[in-house]
């Protein structure tokens, strides 16, 4: 949205977007109007659950149902619609004088005239699926802090984050790779298709130790000028930073 107020309809025409995010660019002074396909919008909900894992204690349930009682209380419900969400009480007024759904704010609160239903979840699976085929690839540069900050429990995180990441990208085109930084820069695997090297990253990610410094610049600079060298403008180029301390190395 800043994109488009900076450089105008000539960078983008129109964009797929929350009808609160609209309420809050307009609030922060952008000019956007939301436009609603009559051929119908699709509801967003933002649900509340309680997950009944393992271990669940008795104070744990009833902090949830506490919680949930305040959520549908008046207070917590007219603090939502004055976020510029629309709230669950069907009893509050959308065109109050205080209601930020107006079209000062670019939107309409007579809309959407007509509501999708969501698809199944085999039409999900299937869309994924294929956009997972059909979207543009990525260079991606995991940038990863191994200094002495990062031992421990942070250090495990990162690298259940990172497995993580690695293991939910589909298929075998995109390319990753993995540099390190503590008191200096090492590039633990090369960028390649996944297809080549998703068992060295896995086995380089669990192997992570940290110790020493913090070369924060360094290792974001050294994914930089890799990427930089590649000169691939028809992929997606991104470094992704992992890191919990100050620079204080490069």
């Amino acid at each position: 949205a800043q994109q488009v107020n900076e450089r105008g309809r000539e960078y983008l025409d129109a964009f797929v977007a929350q009808e609160q995010l609209v309420v809050w660019l307009n609030q922060q002074g952008h000019e956007i109007i939301a436009i609603y396909p009559v051929e119908g919008s699709l509801w967003e909900d933002h649900p509340l659950a309680l997950l009944e894992i393992e271990g669940l204690t008795n104070d744990q349930r009833l902090a949830f149902e506490e919680f949930a009682s305040y959520l549908e209380s008046p207070e917590a419900q007219a603090e939502v619609l004055d976020s510029g969400y629309r709230p669950a009480d069907l009893s509050l007024d959308l065109k109050s004088e205080h209601s930020p759904l107006k079209a000062t704010n670019g939107v309409n609160p007579d809309e959407p005239r007509t509501t999708m239903q969501l698809p199944g979840a085999q039409v999900i699976d299937h869309v994924r699926n294929v956009w997972w085929l059909i979207k543009r690839k990525t260079n991606v540069y995991l940038v990863v802090d191994t200094s002495g900050s990062m031992e421990g429990r942070k250090l495990s995180n990162v690298r259940e984050a990172l497995t993580t990441f690695v293991n939910q990208i589909e298929g075998v085109d995109e390319r990753v790779g993995l540099i390190e930084f503590w008191g200096d820069v090492d590039i633990l695997v090369p960028l390649d298709r996944l297809g080549n090297n998703r068992d060295a990253l896995l086995g380089a990610i669990n192997g992570l130790e940290a110790g020493g410094d913090t070369a924060l610049l360094d290792g974001v600079n050294r994914a930089y000028k890799e990427l930089q060298l590649l000169n691939d403008w028809e992929r997606i180029n991104a470094i992704v930073v992992m890191t919990d301390g100050q620079e204080n190395a490069s």
